[in-house]
């Protein structure tokens, strides 16, 4: 079945989410179309959209760390001057 969208319509907001000045609401409400649940599809079917590691952990699938991770690695790296005094 396709969209009642035509391909114009869905480039059009696709490239203004991903152009970084809005958020997905702001998309839908800025054009008054489509529904949010729409344009995460639209988005996630977009070469642009980078998948998720399953885990969340930066695994194998290309995804991004967990905040956790990330800020592991931000206190491991800003203490290592730290051992330098021993």
């Amino acid at each position: 079945m396709g969209s009642k969208f035509a391909e114009k319509e869905i480039k059009e907001a696709v490239d203004l989410y991903y152009s970084g000045a809005m958020s997905q609401q702001e998309v839908c409400e800025a054009l008054g179309y489509p529904s949010q649940p729409t344009l995460s599809r639209w988005l996630r079917d977009d070469p642009r959209h980078a998948p998720r590691a399953e885990s969340g952990s930066g695994g194998e699938k290309g995804g991004r760390m967990s905040y956790s991770v990330f800020a592991r690695i931000k206190i491991d790296t800003s203490l290592s001057w730290v051992s330098t005094l021993r």
